[in-house]
């Protein structure tokens, strides 16, 4: 009996002092110590951004001398786990010798990047010893990174892998050889934690709202009852501390991704394993057509996450707050023309105009955006990124330059001020190769076709001229809005 109670008293002793330990290790036991904590992970980002990247269409050879240089510092552990269909390596990275273990993937959809933006500028972090609280965090977790899960569909810019496969579908048969490294990872490192990372696309909206969901998260769930767990629970509260802080930086921008239960998904597939799992995509930003804003955030947010896993500190959290985040919506556009009064099958009809944009790629493998009508009708449940009541103004198609630019030379031959003066809004290219020299300037642009006039109507990439009592007042042009003026200046500075 004494032995029992011996035994006993010194489990109790030794919770007793972990909890002890950790509480001094992170003192977060305050809201005021939490936002310092937090805030100075915030401003950390300046320090240790990966600066050999500035855009989101980067592949599998940009970031592979960065992971190489990795394996020259002692406190980081690169193991290669295998290769893409095509031969493109797959990297394991691991810091911290903790036993709570954490593991994040990123970029499994190709044209998905900025988690790994985030992810290669956390790799500088752990590699500086003095990086603040980097070494409480090391001795307290074991981080497993993989970034660039899909190199093959990165050095495409597309969704899905090589097979044309959507990696996050195939979690259960592994048809893929990515979704097979990824599924042996899980089964080899057995995290308790898993972060799932994705973007998504930039029109959805926190609820009925005009703000942007610049990130949504997700607890998935285990089985289409959406039931409750433990480990689930975990998710939860640990995205109300990511909530908490994001908040504070773009208040109204934070979602709940809607919940549909796919068992073939690999976030489904590690809760189903007990492993506390969150998805998180990441949207858009007002001013942060690159992302790098959100890049700064996420870091942010991933060092706070693994404060939190380290102290415990999120399970204060009270799992209805978790349900009352806005769940995201697809209801943004770019540009919405309100009350625009415009011939429709030979009638004058009064209707709202919704711009989207769209990254396009040319044959050369360059990108570009291309504005184009996505919806006609009655928007007044949507919003845009801008806006303009087009009531008491005359709305007219823009003009298409009937001559075929064949070569840069040509194109580069083009006065554009005086063909915008003319009406001018299109040019016509003989191939797609020519658009990424029109990218900077605010024209549009087809390839070579028959069409001289443009329609109004959804799918086309229409530019419009807004006038007043004659004058022009706005260009709608490539999605975006432009004061005559302004859209002028904007041509004579190329």
């Amino acid at each position: 009996m004494a032995k029992v109670l011996i035994k006993t008293l010194s489990f109790f002793l030794k919770v007793f002092f972990s909890f002890w330990i950790a509480n001094i290790i992170f003192s977060p036991i305050s809201t005021a110590q939490n936002n310092d904590l937090h805030f100075e992970f915030y401003e950390s980002h300046t320090n240790y951004i990966e600066t050999s990247i500035k855009d989101l269409h980067f592949k599998h050879e940009t970031i592979s001398p960065i992971i190489e240089e990795l394996k020259t510092n002692a406190f980081v552990k690169v193991e290669q786990k295998g290769t893409s269909v095509e031969g493109r390596s797959i990297h394991l990275i691991k810091v911290g010798s903790g036993k709570t273990k954490v593991l994040l993937w990123s970029q499994m959809h190709g044209d998905e990047p900025t988690a790994t933006l985030a992810i290669l500028d956390l790799f500088r972090y752990f590699s500086d010893q003095d990086a603040p609280h980097r070494n409480q965090l090391l001795r307290e977790l074991s981080i497993y990174m993989v970034p660039l899960l899909n190199p093959d569909g990165a050095e495409r810019f597309e969704r899905n892998n090589a097979q044309d496969i959507d990696l996050n579908r195939d979690a259960l048969q592994t048809k893929s050889p990515e979704a097979k490294i990824l599924k042996n990872l899980i089964e080899e490192v057995d995290p308790d934690f898993a972060f799932n990372l994705h973007d998504q696309h930039k029109y959805y909206a926190t609820g009925n709202s005009p703000y942007p969901a610049s990130f949504s998260f997700l607890a998935p769930a285990l089985n289409n009852t959406q039931g409750l767990t433990s480990t689930r629970e975990n998710s939860m509260r640990l995205i109300l501390s990511l909530n908490e802080f994001l908040q504070k930086k773009i208040p109204n921008q934070v979602a709940r991704y809607k919940e549909q239960y796919e068992p073939n998904a690999f976030g489904e597939y590690c809760q189903s394993k007990n492993i506390s799992t969150i998805l998180i995509e990441v949207g858009s930003l007002r001013g942060d057509p690159e992302k790098q804003q959100l890049r700064k955030l996420q870091y942010t947010m991933l060092l706070i996450a693994f404060e939190q896993i380290a102290s415990r500190a999120f399970e204060t959290h009270r799992l209805e707050s978790y349900y009352a985040l806005p769940e995201n919506k697809p209801g943004l556009f770019e540009l919405i023309i309100r009350n625009a009064a415009i011939h429709i099958d030979g009638r004058l009809q009064v209707v709202d105009i919704g711009y989207k944009e769209q990254k396009k790629k040319t044959i050369d493998n360059y990108f570009y955006n291309e504005g184009y009508i996505e919806k006609i009708g009655d928007l007044s449940t949507s919003f845009g990124f801008d806006e303009i009541d087009a009531n008491n103004f005359t709305i007219e198609k823009g003009k298409i330059y009937p001559k075929l630019i064949e070569s840069v030379g040509q194109l580069n031959r083009l006065n554009f001020e005086q063909l915008a003066v003319e009406g001018y809004t299109t040019i016509l290219c003989k191939s797609n190769s020519l658009f990424p020299l029109l990218n900077p300037i605010p024209f549009a642009a087809l390839v070579q076709s028959d069409k001289k006039h443009y329609t109004i109507s959804n799918k086309e990439i229409t530019p419009l001229v807004l006038k007043k009592d004659g004058r022009i007042k706005y260009i709608a042009i490539k999605g975006k809005l432009y004061p005559y003026e302004k859209w002028l200046s904007q041509i004579r500075k190329q």
